[in-house]
């Protein structure tokens, strides 16, 4: 569930973000507004809202701000799942790119969690708001800071046994354009399993097949929102392409021809990263990591004159592909019909 409101970019990503986790009993429709007293705590505003629940900004009777989360799904199980995993996060002394976690509470028979307040934006957002320069994401260096960063939180949360199952740009925070913050836990499980949470647009081929995830499920999803960083663009749909194509894309292996356009330093990275077969990706966060901070002693600075004309030229041939292919399929149609 994303904590601040979204705004669609180069992809539907307002349906594209919408998390699919297993199906439970014990919806409650929330009644929540601002001055509401709860528990120790007096509701100041909605600061996220999402298909599973909402984020509320709350003041404590000694003025400080907290991030109160409550489940439109009320039953335990659900409610466990993520203070479940934010339980061993905190057994294992935490991490400073994850969210802290301070705690659940009951007021009456409605469960809320407790979460550090942070002035923040949520990737998705920042990116959304990126001055575009001629159609590209953030820098390059920019782009690789940050997926070194979210990569040390999923490193930690490998090391001690966790998938977070659901990484997604949503589900990362911007703390004053340079610390970030994993959130959202909801859909996180032990390794390897077989819950397959999550958002599609941002799953593994594996995970899409229904096959058993392990941590290079997490990686795939990393290599995802690092494309989309780079470019504003969903590695594997065009900007007209509809959601349930892209994931077809990701389970066939069809991935943008924007790609061709990033200096080989970072496409090399990137195709690592999106291996259509877990075995050709990197296989842990260690190594990952160390092919991220090589890539930033080595990578261009800034996209040269060439580079930026592959990039138009291939996201031009991708759209002429992607409405050829729909010309044809509604031709066949037709001519079947």
């Amino acid at each position: 569930m994303s904590t601040l409101g979204i705004s669609a970019t180069a992809i539907n990503i307002n349906s594209a973000s919408k998390t699919r986790r297993t199906p439970v009993v014990g919806y409650t429709p929330l009644k929540i507004s601002a001055g509401q007293s709860i528990g120790r705590f007096v509701i100041d505003k909605k600061i996220g809202q999402g298909g599973f629940g909402e984020v509320w900004r709350a003041k404590d009777q000694l003025g400080r701000f907290f991030a109160l989360k409550f489940d439109h799904l009320q039953a335990e199980c659900d409610f466990d799942q993520e203070a479940a995993a934010f339980e061993q996060i905190q057994a294992n002394g935490g991490h400073a790119t994850i969210i802290s976690f301070l705690g659940k509470e009951k007021d009456g028979d409605l469960s809320y969690r407790i979460f550090e307040y942070v002035q923040r934006e949520n990737l998705l957002s920042h990116l959304g708001g990126v001055v575009e320069a001629e159609g590209r994401g953030l820098s390059f260096t920019q782009s690789l800071t940050y997926l070194r960063q979210i990569a040390g939180g999923v490193q930690f949360l490998h090391g001690i046994g966790l998938l977070h199952n659901d990484l997604k740009p949503d589900n990362i925070l911007i703390v004053d354009d340079r610390e970030l913050k994993i959130i959202d836990f909801g859909a996180a499980t032990p390794y390897p399993a077989g819950l397959y949470g999550g958002t599609p647009m941002f799953s593994s081929p594996e995970k899409l097949f229904m096959h058993q995830i392990d941590r290079r499920s997490d990686i795939f999803s990393l290599g995802i929102i690092f494309y989309y960083m780079l470019t504003r663009e969903h590695p594997f749909a065009s900007q007209t392409i509809a959601d349930t194509k892209a994931v077809a894309n990701i389970q066939s292996g069809k991935i943008s021809l924007g790609l061709y356009s990033l200096p080989k330093e970072i496409r090399s990275l990137v195709s690592r990263l999106l291996a259509h077969r877990p075995e050709d990706r990197f296989q842990t966060c260690d190594e990952m990591i160390r092919a991220i901070d090589h890539a930033i002693e080595t990578a261009p600075k800034a996209e040269t004159i060439w580079q930026a004309w592959m990039r138009k030229a291939t996201r031009l041939a991708e759209r002429l592909l992607y409405r050829f292919a729909d010309l044809k399929q509604k031709y066949l149609h037709r001519k079947i019909g």
